[in-house]
């Protein structure tokens, strides 16, 4: 709600008249842009701020969005269900971690969408964010790591790999270790 700032009650229903008309005028203009039409502005938006890898992930999920849903297909009347069986379809051809970036990507071009007024609200929102399973990482047993040493002819960089098991430093901290962090 807000204030019509009117003294009268013809004032106030002036007031009404246009609210009404620049609603109908903003709903008109949700009604007019496909998504084929959103992807091409979307994408002009993202070359003028993005780095190109985020450039050509967006380009990507909308590119395969469209394909999905159809390019004649109309900002406001895409439905949370119609991004669920989106990502469902996905998830059969896709790993689940591409899954989860195509959902992050969309979501975030839809909001701008949103803001731009295409549509009013995005449906994208009201998804569930798919699940990536996680993955342990895998081990030497203490076998293998002996037979790895034994494999290592060089005896500086058998003792770099004997001195990363026993710190569990990682490649870089290695690389960047100096003797002063040495006690």
């Amino acid at each position: 709600s807000r204030s019509t700032g009117a003294r009268t009650k013809p004032d106030a229903l002036r007031f009404l008249r246009a609210s009404n008309e620049d609603g109908d005028a903003r709903r008109r203009a949700q009604q007019s842009i496909t998504l084929d039409e959103f992807k091409t502005s979307y994408q002009q938006y993202c070359r003028s701020i993005h780095t190109a890898k985020t450039v050509e992930s967006s380009e990507m999920a909308l590119r395969v969005l469209v394909r999905c849903l159809g390019t004649s297909k109309v900002m406001h009347t895409i439905l949370p269900i119609d991004c669920e069986r989106f990502l469902a379809a996905r998830a059969e051809k896709s790993s689940p971690l591409t899954v989860l970036r195509l959902y992050r990507t969309l979501a975030a071009a839809f909001e701008r969408a949103r803001s731009w007024g295409h549509m009013p609200s995005n449906p994208w929102r009201s998804v569930k964010r798919p699940r990536v399973p996680e993955i342990l990482p895998a081990f030497f047993t203490h076998e293998e790591y002996k037979v790895l040493l034994a494999a290592i002819e060089d005896r500086d960089f058998r003792e770099l790999a004997l001195f990363a098991v026993m710190t569990g430093m990682r490649q870089g901290e290695l690389i960047a270790a100096r003797w002063d962090w040495i006690d």
